[in-house]
């Protein structure tokens, strides 16, 4: 994961590649889920900012949460700005819900099955 992430890194910036957004998010995607902490921040805020396209919160809460669950010091942070761009219907999803919003079917709750953990309900 952590040669993912630099290699992430270094798509975004144009560092010894040509500068490609959509393969660093392919690299950033793959490294945030093998738990690569750095990564899952990252990946977050690029959701929640609308980074490669439209702001989507409910996706970059979960990767939010999954880094300050891992330790990243700035993701509860950001985590609770994720929060604040929810709608109030967006806020009061079940945990299943918020599982399929915020992660593609093959990839529905991987972070918490994983880890063995329940998505928590934020409302």
């Amino acid at each position: 994961a952590p040669a993912r992430f630099a290699l992430a890194r270094a798509y975004f910036a144009g560092r010894g590649v040509s500068r490609d957004d959509d393969a660093g998010e392919r690299w950033l995607r793959s490294a945030a889920e093998d738990g690569h902490v750095r990564a899952r921040y990252l990946l977050g805020m690029r959701l929640l900012y609308g980074a490669g396209g439209p702001p989507r919160p409910v996706e970059a809460w979960a990767w939010l949460d999954a880094a300050a669950r891992g330790g990243h010091p700035d993701a509860g942070i950001q985590r609770a700005a994720a929060e604040e761009h929810l709608d109030r219907s967006q806020n009061s999803l079940s945990s299943k819900d918020a599982q399929n919003a915020a992660f593609p079917r093959r990839e529905s709750g991987f972070l918490y099955e994983k880890a063995g953990r329940q998505f928590p309900h934020s409302g």
